[in-house]
């Protein structure tokens, strides 16, 4: 996992959900799931639609989105819903520790998500989760080719 992985907000709340849904810790992630979720889509999409992004990149990072956001949200709520303060207060904590987080790696949140993004424009996005879907859309591409 490259260093700027840790930047990216989404990938902290992947591990809360894993971390919660193993029931390693008990505070559910379902409400920071749903807004980071509703947020990135809207924010996201609109933003590299605005940009001009291509078809590949913009169904990649729906797909990248849908794979730690979605799909986590459904696992949630088909297993347990129930959330209360203390999840909430959870998320509050672990909301501001990024932000102190990146205060000390001197990492300005606006500009890193716009570096973000405008990586999926330019098709320099080098993330973990960015080289796991090229390499299976290739070798997809690939099996076809082949036949």
């Amino acid at each position: 996992m490259n260093k700027k992985s840790f930047y990216v907000f989404s990938y902290w709340l992947f591990i809360w959900f894993i971390l919660f849904y193993f029931n390693i810790i008990s505070f559910n992630p379902l409400p920071f799931l749903i807004i980071a979720y509703i947020f990135t889509i809207i924010v996201g999409t609109k933003y590299l639609l605005n940009h001009n992004a291509n078809k590949y990149n913009l169904t990649k990072f729906i797909i990248l989105n849908i794979i730690i956001k979605f799909i986590p949200i459904c696992l949630i709520i088909l297993n347990s819903t129930d959330f209360n303060i203390y999840d909430i207060y959870f998320g509050i904590s672990l909301t501001l520790f990024y932000i102190i987080f990146m205060k000390i790696q001197n990492v300005s949140i606006y500009n890193f998500y716009k570096n973000l993004f405008n990586s999926f424009i330019t098709n320099k996005n080098k993330s973990d989760f960015n080289k796991l879907y090229d390499y299976i859309y290739t070798s997809i591409n690939k099996l076809k080719n082949h036949k």
